[in-house]
């Protein structure tokens, strides 16, 4: 199973070609740190995988078990300080992180949680 991934994920990465995945994944990446400014987010890291800082308030645990049954999957931090990670990586584009973005706003505002760079207001 694990060398069928691996060759599936090397065709793939071919048949798109390397500039092709590389500007999808930056287009991807600046549309999520657009979207996650907008909401209020201090975010760090590369173009693959971006690590968002929690509000102190910030519950990670229901945040993710409310995205993951919209069908996303956000990952705990592992740098040491609060976060929480969002990959760009894979079969994702730009569609997909807009859909995340609506998903997770919906989200924070059920949940009434509006946050700013300073944290909840």
């Amino acid at each position: 199973q694990t060398m069928y991934a691996l060759k599936k994920a090397i065709d793939e990465f071919f048949e798109e070609g390397p500039e092709n995945r590389f500007n999808r994944y930056k287009k991807s990446h600046e549309t999520l740190i657009n979207g996650l400014k907008k909401l209020g987010f201090k975010t760090f890291g590369g173009v693959i995988l971006t690590s968002v800082y929690e509000p102190k308030e910030f519950d990670f645990n229901t945040i993710h078990d409310k995205l993951y049954e919209k069908g996303f999957t956000i990952y705990p931090g592992k740098s040491g300080e609060k976060t929480f990670r969002i990959a760009n990586m894979g079969a994702i584009n730009y569609k997909d992180i807009n859909n995340f973005l609506k998903t997770f706003e919906n989200i924070l505002t059920k949940l009434k949680i509006k946050i700013n760079f300073l944290g909840f207001t």
